[in-house]
C-alpha cells in the first residue's frame, strides 16, 4: 500500500527542473470508477505523464493510490489538504516538471490520442499560452452575459481539457479565490488574454467525448450557482468593456 501521507498546501511542491514534454493534471474529487477509466485512457493513448492531485475523503483517493502503484513510471500523486479549484490547479502547474501542462477534468474521455494535436497546436506560435478541447467567445450581444461556442483563436477555453504552457500559467494564474471551476475557466481566459497572449480552440475533431460531468451534475446545486455567480461576478467587474483583449471577430 501507499505510504504517502496528505500533506498541507505549505507543503506542495514545486519543481525544480523544468523537461519538455507534456504532463496532465486531475484534480481526485470523487468518482473512483471515472477517474480509473480516465487516467487508463491517458496511459494507453499518450504518452504523457500524469499528475493526480487527491484532495478526495472517499474510494477515489483509495483508485489514485491504486493507479499511482500500478504506473509508478507514469503518474506521479500528490495527497492534499483541500482546496478550492484555482488552488489545486496552480498547485497542479507548480507540482509538473514539464513545460506544458494540461488542466482535465475526468469526464473529458480520450477515444485515441488528443493530446498530441493540442501539443502541435500549442507550439505553432510562441505567443499562444494555452490550448483547448472546447473554446468560446463573448457575445457582444448580451452586454458579455453569455458566451458562445468558437473555435481558432477564442477569448476563453473550457476546463474540460486545458493545455496551457506552464510558465505563463504560473505568471497569469486562476484567480485565487475561485473555489469552483465554473465560470473560473473562462476568468482565467480573459487574464491570459489581458497579459497579451492568444489562445486557441481545436478546429479539428478531436477523439474526444465527455462522460457525466460530474462538477456540474452532482455537485449541490446551491453551491453550484452561488460560486459560479460569484466566479462571473468577479470577471465582469475585471473585464467587462475591454473588447481590445478579445480574439478578432470576423
Amino acid at each position: 500500500m501507499s505510504t504517502l501521507k496528505r500533506i498541507s498546501a505549505a507543503e506542495l511542491p514545486v519543481a525544480t527542473e523544468i523537461k519538455q514534454g507534456v504532463t496532465v493534471g486531475l484534480i481526485v474529487d470523487g468518482w473512483a470508477a471515472d477517474l480509473t477509466d480516465c487516467v487508463n485512457r491517458y496511459l494507453t493513448h499518450t504518452n504523457a505523464q500524469i499528475l493526480l492531485l487527491d484532495i478526495a475523503t472517499d474510494d477515489s483517493s483509495k483508485a489514485a493510490e491504486q493507479l499511482q502503484l500500478a504506473n509508478p513510471a507514469r503518474i506521479q500523486l500528490i495527497k492534499v489538504d483541500r482546496m478550492g479549484w484555482s488552488k489545486a490547479v496552480l498547485a497542479i502547474l507548480k507540482a509538473a516538471d514539464t513545460s506544458l501542462v494540461a488542466i482535465a477534468d475526468i469526464s473529458t474521455l480520450l477515444e485515441g490520442d488528443g493530446l498530441t494535436p493540442l501539443v502541435d497546436l500549442i507550439n505553432s506560435a510562441e505567443n499562444i499560452a494555452a490550448v483547448g478541447w472546447k473554446g468560446v467567445n463573448i457575445d457582444l450581444d448580451s452586454n458579455w452575459f453569455e458566451s458562445v461556442s468558437a473555435t481558432g483563436e477564442v477569448d476563453q477555453l473550457l476546463g474540460y481539457l486545458m493545455l496551457v504552457k506552464r510558465d505563463l500559467g504560473i505568471a497569469h494564474p486562476p484567480h485565487k479565490d475561485a473555489r469552483f471551476y465554473r465560470n473560473a475557466d473562462m476568468e482565467w481566459s480573459l487574464a491570459l488574454r489581458e497579459a497579451g497572449y492568444q489562445l486557441v480552440a481545436a478546429v479539428a475533431d478531436l477523439p474526444i467525448t465527455q462522460g457525466r460531468h460530474h462538477g456540474y451534475h452532482d455537485t449541490d446545486p446551491q453551491y453550484r450557482e452561488s460560486e459560479s455567480k460569484k466566479n462571473y461576478n468577479r470577471l465582469l467587474k475585471r473585464f467587462k468593456g475591454k473588447t481590445e483583449i478579445l480574439a478578432k471577430r470576423n
